[in-house]
């Protein structure tokens, strides 16, 4: 079998036994059933409103949207942090625990190690985020009847940004300790969200510096804007088109349009030359 997709089962077996799968298992199910009954009460107040009891009568899509919109916010960023933490120790840790030491003087090219470790996680995080998604999507539609226009581009940019916060996780831990590496990588995603809000208020008050550095923020780490592309296809057009024409940003943690095609293209070559720089920085490491 390929030692690629060996060490990716052994990585998904280790974060079994760890409890890691049943403890984001548990959480995440009170996190739907919270939101769902959410949409639940929110269904029968409109409903009790509604004159033929229809509760997407008047501004019911817009309170699913949003309703809606603020879920997958908080999806996005729990998946973000998932590949961000999950694989916060996963050379580093093994490394210091003398693992490591014992595996590559096997005929197993470390090459194979990182690839394995990446695509274990990878397959943890994406299949996390996609599900815990795909649930507060299909949930709201079946209890109120709204869906958002375009979930499947969302949903592909979300495990995009999950990916990118992975594989610079993969590479800060054939760098650097396990605390220095989990540090690291939070300030870079929290300074990603910073620059999407600096911009946004840029915009807000015509101050062209801070929207400077709000765009600059992108080619740092562009998990921000992945965001913003994503969030376009989860509001509806006729919201849309009031945000644009409103004097005053409505909302910041939005965005207004599609991802630009480079942004996406910039966002998979990020990710790829991350992980080629993992496995150039792993195979020079000394053990």
């Amino acid at each position: 079998m390929n030692p690629i997709l060996v060490i990716a089962g052994l990585t998904v077996r280790e974060a079994y036994r760890k409890r890691l799968l049943v403890t984001v298992a548990a959480l995440s199910i009170v996190f739907v059933a919270v939101y769902l009954f959410g949409v639940h009460l929110l269904v029968d107040a409109l409903r009790s409103r509604s004159l033929d009891g229809d509760p997407r009568r008047g501004v019911g899509d817009q309170g699913f949207s949003t309703l809606e919109f603020l879920a997958m916010y908080v999806v996005n960023f729990l998946g973000g942090l998932m590949g961000a933490l999950a694989a916060v120790g996963c050379i580093a840790s093994e490394i210091d625990s003398g693992l490591l030491q014992a595996i590559v003087p096997k005929p197993i090219r470390r090459s194979s190690i990182v690839l394995g470790k990446w695509l274990g996680y990878a397959g943890l995080t994406v299949g996390y985020l996609w599900l815990l998604a795909g649930s507060m999507i299909l949930g709201t539609t079946l209890i109120s009847g709204y869906t958002p226009p375009s979930p499947l581009p969302a949903l592909a940019l979300m495990g995009l940004n999950a990916l990118l916060l992975l594989t610079l996780t993969v590479l800060g831990s054939t760098l650097f300790s396990t605390l220095a590496n989990g540090i690291v990588v939070v300030l870079l995603y929290g300074m990603a969200w910073s620059g999407g809000l600096l911009q946004a208020v840029g915009d807000l008050t015509r101050t062209h510096l801070l929207t400077t550095l709000g765009q600059a923020s992108v080619f740092l780490l562009p998990s921000d804007a992945l965001w913003r592309g994503a969030s376009y296809f989860l509001q509806p057009t006729w919201l849309l088109e009031v945000e644009r024409q409103a004097p005053v940003r409505v909302n910041p943690f939005a965005g207004l349009e599609a991802p630009a095609t480079w942004l996406v293209v910039y966002s998979a070559g990020f990710l790829v030359l991350t992980l080629c720089a993992a496995v150039f920085a792993f195979s020079r490491r000394d053990l």
